[in-house]
């Protein structure tokens, strides 16, 4: 007979469990969370993601479990992992939304697996945004500040997200609107620098406003208000 239908779902348990058991524990000690789901049965089955390009798949949630292990922001995906097979390196990435394991990419069927090595030497932490944010960021690109790793700050009920540390807790932020502050606590201060994102952007780059400056400006006012 022929075989009508390709199985797309399969039980985390056996072989599956033991492959993801390996890669999980040579994870960083902050992933750890990931681990002990896995341990917990919080995990039980991967199937493929149609909703996605080729190679990507879903994970089953415990029902009973998901919803308390959930941690609204947690947002990432894990790039590089690497499968070693017959010194052939395959590339597996892992997502993390909401703080729960949501799925992976990877070219090869894990059961299809023979003798392997896992490198997680170039692992890299990618942070999800969420849509409002991505449109913000859109395109924009700086080694100066930390535009996809987007902490969020409450102040006042309202809230920012860091897109650089000046350390010592003083931030620079944007809002929901796309408009740049800076954040000092000592004196507390939020000061608005920038209406535009974009322009704000181009401007650090181009070094028209250059941060260091910006800081040792703010510091020595503050000095002469003691």
């Amino acid at each position: 007979m022929f075989e009508l239908f390709k199985k797309s779902r399969w039980k985390i348990e056996g072989a599956a469990l033991n492959f993801f058991h390996s890669i999980f524990c040579q994870l960083p000690i902050k992933y750890e969370f990931l681990l002990q789901g896995l341990h917990k049965g919080l995990y039980k089955s991967y199937f493929i993601n149609y909703a996605m390009p080729k190679n990507n798949y879903a994970i089953g949630f415990d029902p009973s479990q998901s919803d308390k292990e959930v941690i609204k922001g947690l947002r990432f995906k894990l790039n590089n992992i690497q499968i070693i097979e017959n010194e052939r390196p395959l590339k597996f990435d892992l997502i993390v939304f909401d703080g729960l394991w949501s799925g992976f990419e990877f070219e090869k069927n894990i059961l299809h697996l023979k003798d392997h090595q896992i490198d997680t030497s170039k692992l890299e932490e990618i942070k999800i945004l969420n849509n409002e944010l991505s449109s913000l960021i859109g395109d924009l690109k700086s080694d100066k500040l930390d535009l996809y790793d987007l902490s969020d700050i409450e102040v006042d009920n309202k809230e920012f997200y860091q897109i650089k540390d000046l350390e010592d807790g003083n931030y620079l932020c944007i809002d929901r609107s796309g408009k740049v502050y800076g954040l000092f606590h000592d004196p507390f201060e939020v000061e608005l620098i920038s209406s535009s994102l974009r322009k704000f952007v181009g401007e650090v780059n181009s070094g028209e406003f250059d941060i260091d400056n910006y800081l040792r400006l703010k510091r020595q006012v503050d000095n002469k208000k003691l």
